[in-house]
């Protein structure tokens, strides 16, 4: 009497919990197959494995699944994760082979499904610094999150925004990658920049008899005018000599003083005056 042919999925570890690295590199999954009870003639069409990362939490109900096709053989193989990004939370593989029988109709096999459970690593604060590369956004960041994109048990944090930059619809990449979640930083504060150093322009147009000869900004001045277009109110506005009639741009005394706060932290750092959560 022939043998059922069985699919079987073997974790070598009892470990269930692994984390993405310090790095942003998803973790290894020791997972293997192997199929017993195959008969001379029969014969195997196809091989893969179903793969599905799910995440729900604070209203996101995140999902992706990928197929990784697999050696077509009986004896063990190690199956590798098929997803293209880094995710965490509940993953959940699953493996199948299509066989051809000697004698009888294809079908086609299923394992038991292995679930794991994929966490995230804080990384360390300088390295987050380091690829920030931008002394201003080291105080922006430091003023939403404390570099923090993971809490001590893994989790992403969240606060009115997700990781270390608080993103507040973020993809699921961004979420679980700090460097994805950084590189979206450094793309809005150039967004700020290029915003705010068009404002100067913008009052001309307004009024061009009036503003006729007021200057553009500078660099410095574009860098802290985004500065503080993350807080509310303006950083300069426009004041005429009343000797020489040139147009200045000048201390705005109403802003909240998001960018001067930021400079003062910065300014402590450089004398080695570390705010708590700094490093």
């Amino acid at each position: 009497m022939k043998k059922e042919i069985i699919l079987t999925t073997i974790s070598t570890e009892e470990n269930l919990v692994y984390y993405i690295t310090q790095d942003g590199v998803f973790p290894a999954i020791p997972l293997t197959i192997n199929i017993d009870n195959l008969q001379s003639g029969d014969k195997l069409v196809r091989v893969w494995s179903e793969q599905q990362i799910t995440f729900k939490e604070n209203s996101r109900n995140d999902s992706l699944k990928a197929e990784g096709e697999l050696k077509k053989q009986a004896a063990k193989q190690e199956v590798p994760v098929a997803l293209n990004e880094v995710r965490g939370g509940k993953l959940e593989i699953v493996c199948k082979a299509n066989i051809d029988p000697r004698v009888g109709d294809n079908m086609v096999i299923t394992s038991k499904t292995c679930v794991f459970k994929i966490l995230g690593t804080q990384p360390n604060k300088e390295q987050v610094r380091s690829a920030l590369n931008l002394p201003y956004l080291w105080a922006v960041v430091y003023l939403k999150s404390q570099f923090m994109q993971f809490t001590k048990d893994g989790i992403p944090t969240f606060d009115k925004g997700w990781g270390m930059y608080r993103i507040e619809n973020p993809s699921a990449i961004q979420i679980w990658s700090w460097k994805e979640n950084i590189a979206s930083a450094k793309l809005d504060f150039e967004i700020r920049k290029k915003r705010v150093s068009e404002y100067p322009a913008q009052l001309r147009a307004s009024n061009p008899e009036f503003y006729k000869k007021l200057p553009d900004f500078k660099e410095i001045q574009i860098e802290l005018e985004a500065l503080q277009s993350y807080g509310s109110g303006i950083y300069y506005i426009p004041r005429r000599s009343t000797i020489t009639r040139k147009w200045v741009w000048v201390r705005n005394p109403k802003d909240d003083g998001y960018a001067d706060k930021c400079l003062a932290i910065l300014a402590n750092v450089a004398q080695g005056k570390f705010p708590e959560g700094w490093n």
